[in-house]
Formats: structure tokens, C-alpha cells, sequence
């Protein structure tokens, strides 16, 4: 979270405001009685630029009964992008350090955000390439199951044709049992000298 307030002005600012001089800011950010805040530093070596809060320093003016004189609004001049960070500290604008380090905190908070962004988007990739290996065992398994059924059926098939193979046998098993039986039942009930003659004969008592 950026706890850097969006109204720093730099000493001299300060000290134009406060009507003092630009050292007895500094001793006073030395002493915290207000929070220092760093600009960048210029691109050619030289100490960071030292911001103070116009808010906080209007606050302290107060509490010490000092009554502040209102900054006059200054014309910016037109400064290239490129001089941003060159010349003196004492004569950059405030405003302009403020825009940069402003452009800054902006530039660091997207990269956080689009290093986020890539991470959340590494992470869904990966639960896709998971969903996606889920739905390829869970194919593998009903291909499976569809053979293992198929198998099953004709297992089933085979064993229902061997129960119909098996009903005939014992149904002509069963004629060729009743066959003998009444073949047994009718020759016990034939005299012996017919079952020595071996059939009926024509003109015997009892033949017709």
C-alpha cells in the first residue's frame, strides 16, 4: 500500500510558506517534527531531493501559533521529459519532482499488478492442465468399462447357448429314457414263447 500524501512541496516551498529559512526546515524534518519524504535522486550523482507535506506543515504552523503565508502560484515552465532529473535540487520545481515521483510509484504499482496478473494466469493454465488430464483418465476409464461389458455380454451370450445346448440334450434324454421305458414295459408283458419267437404270430390264441 503507497502511504506517500499527494501535496509534497520541497524546502524551499516550505520555507516561503513557514517564513523561515530552508535550514530551519531541515532541522525541523532532522528533529521529525515533519516526515521526511525523498524525490528522486538527479542522474548526475547528487543527494535525493528531501519533501516535506504541505498539510503536516501547515499543521505544525498552527499548533505553534505562527500564522502561514499562502504559497503565490508560480508559472511552470515547459520542461522536456529528459530534464526531469537534471540541475540543482534547490531549482527543480516541487511540482515537477512530485509528477515524477507520482509517474514512479504509478510504474511500480503496474508492475505489481502485471506480475499478478501473470501470476493468476500461470495458475489457471496449471488447474487447466489438471482439469484436462482428469478428463482424459476419466475417457480412459469408460473405454474400459465399455470393453469390459462387451466381454461380459458375450460371456453371457456363450453361457445362454450352452443352457439352450444343455435343455435340448436333457429334453432328448428324456424321449430316449420314456422310449426304453415303455419298450422295457412292453416286453415284460409278453409271454415267453412270444418273446422267443420274437415277434407276433399268425393264428396263435391271443393274436390279432
Amino acid at each position: 500500500m503507497n502511504d506517500t500524501p499527494e501535496d509534497l512541496i520541497g524546502l524551499a516551498e516550505a520555507a516561503a510558506m513557514a517564513e523561515r529559512s530552508t535550514a530551519t526546515i531541515r532541522r525541523w524534518v532532522r528533529l521529525k517534527t515533519l516526515t521526511r519524504y525523498e524525490g528522486p535522486p538527479a542522474r548526475h550523482g547528487g543527494s535525493s531531493v528531501v519533501l516535506v507535506s504541505r498539510a503536516e506543515l501547515l499543521s505544525y504552523l498552527v499548533e505553534a501559533g505562527q500564522q502561514p503565508r499562502q504559497s503565490q502560484p508560480q508559472p511552470q515552465p515547459s520542461v522536456h521529459p529528459e530534464q526531469l532529473v537534471q540541475g540543482s535540487t534547490d531549482e527543480r520545481s516541487a511540482d515537477v519532482i512530485i509528477v515524477e515521483l507520482r509517474a514512479r510509484i504509478a510504474a511500480e504499482q503496474a508492475k505489481t499488478e502485471l506480475a499478478t496478473l501473470m501470476l493468476k494466469l500461470e495458475h489457471a493454465e496449471q488447474e487447466l492442465h489438471t482439469e484436462r488430464l482428469a478428463t482424459s483418465r476419466l475417457q480412459t476409464a469408460l473405454a474400459n468399462a465399455s470393453t469390459e461389458l462387451a466381454v461380459v455380454r458375450d460371456k453371457l451370450d456363450a453361457s445362454e447357448a450352452r443352457g439352450r445346448a444343455l435343455g435340448e440334450a436333457l429334453r432328448q434324454a428324456d424321449v430316449r429314457a420314456a422310449v426304453a421305458e415303455q419298450r422295457a414295459a412292453f416286453e415284460s408283458g409278453r409271454t415267453w414263447w412270444r418273446r422267443l419267437v420274437g415277434g407276433p404270430v399268425a393264428g396263435l390264441p391271443g393274436e390279432e
